[in-house]
């Protein structure tokens, strides 16, 4: 059984995150978060947020080096950095498709969370969009938003740094 996980999440990383959703094309990158366990649950801060793409409203794609810098950084630093998957559907993507995606996955981003949920039972997801923060993956899951947290920044900086190595 997977424990409920809380994902924290710093202003800095929320302050980023709600400048992109306010452009006109999508982005999608990974938030780096650790857990540790608290009272029966996973706290999960996110410690970095590591833009992988830009698209157009309604489409993003990753760029493969940063695609590859991610999955170098992730394999190096197993067992202390988790990924969530994260992506916007922006003010754009909202404007030219309907409301429906300001508060809600796509079909295409359900059936691509059900897959690799199946796959990966641990797997988390994340939609941001001008109005609205979702979470997804098995289990209960939840998001917390705070100004910051100790270690933070220094984390930040240490996690840049070696992706920094990667790209």
């Amino acid at each position: 059984m997977i424990p409920k996980r809380n994902i924290i999440i710093p202003g800095e990383i929320s302050s980023e995150l709600k400048g992109l959703v306010e452009q006109r094309n999508e982005s999608q990158g990974v938030l780096l978060y650790s857990a540790y366990p608290a009272d029966g649950e996973l706290i999960c801060p996110v410690f970095n947020f590591y833009k992988t793409g830009e698209g157009t409203p309604g489409h993003v794609s990753a760029d493969e080096r940063k695609l590859q810098a991610i999955n170098s950084f992730l394999r190096q630093n197993s067992g202390v950095y988790s990924p969530i998957i994260w992506h916007s559907h922006s003010r754009g993507t909202v404007e030219t498709f309907g409301d429906y995606f300001a508060r809600n996955f796509s079909q295409e981003d359900l059936r691509v969370i059900n897959k690799r949920t199946s796959e990966d039972p641990l797997y988390l997801a994340m939609l941001s969009t001008p109005i609205a923060h979702l979470v997804s993956g098995k289990g209960d899951v939840s998001l917390t938003f705070i100004n910051d947290f100790e270690g933070f920044q220094e984390r930040n900086a240490e996690i840049n740094r070696q992706l920094g190595r990667f790209e």
